[in-house]
């Protein structure tokens, strides 16, 4: 009977993480060839200390209409808006 609850337990664990992997696809990025069209620079993940500066940089493909305003933000919260004719570099401090 021990034996039986373990495979139980086992299945269950399994379904979960088959759950979460196809909850994270369905979140996933847009494919690479979309983000190159809107992107002349595309922006990328950065690591940093705690602390220090940093400098994200990001420039909108200007052939494409109707994309909206540009914005940073981070965790929700809005940096900046973006000039849309110009290339885009903020720097910024960790909160």
């Amino acid at each position: 009977m021990k034996k039986y609850s373990n495979n139980v337990k086992q299945q269950q664990q399994q379904q979960k993480q088959q759950q979460q992997q196809q909850q994270q696809q369905k979140h996933s990025k847009q494919p690479e060839s979309i983000i190159d069209h809107y992107f002349r620079i595309k922006p990328t993940d950065v690591y940093v200390i705690e602390g220090d500066n940093t400098e994200l940089k990001c420039q909108i493909n200007p052939d494409i209409d109707n994309y909206g305003p540009v914005q940073w933000s981070k965790d929700g919260f809005l940096l900046a808006l973006i000039d849309l004719d110009m290339p885009s570099t903020i720097v910024v401090s960790s909160f």
